[in-house]
């Protein structure tokens, strides 16, 4: 963050995903279509891990945003198909998602700053 390129494509990004979350939630609270603003929250912080992925030079992330892009349209599906609420699966599966991805980066974080030493 300390890059002023950085910084900026970081704030672009976080903007636009903030803006998407707010009116995807609002469009579909207003249809009538509140247990899916779960998967549309996860769907766009999916999509939005992948040129932060980019920018901060981590396919970790790209990863996890594909993952997580996935996990969302999965949610949707089954609670299209089924009884299950399309926020159990978003919510345990996502929050997988992104305890692995925080992990992974955290023990490479940790190994190069031994590394560095």
């Amino acid at each position: 963050m300390a890059d002023r390129r950085v910084r900026r494509g970081y704030g672009i990004a976080v903007g636009i995903e903030v803006v998407a979350c707010g009116l995807g939630a609002a469009g579909l609270g207003l249809a009538g279509r509140s247990p899916y603003i779960a998967p549309w929250i996860l769907l766009v912080v999916g999509v939005h891990f992948v040129p932060l992925g980019r920018l901060f030079g981590s396919s970790y992330l790209v990863w996890a945003g594909l993952a997580l892009s996935a996990v969302a349209i999965a949610g949707a599906v089954t609670g299209a198909v089924s009884d299950v609420a399309p926020s159990a699966v978003t919510g345990a599966f996502g929050g997988l998602v992104c305890v692995a991805c925080a992990a992974i980066c955290l023990r490479r974080a940790l190994l190069r700053g031994v590394r560095a030493e």
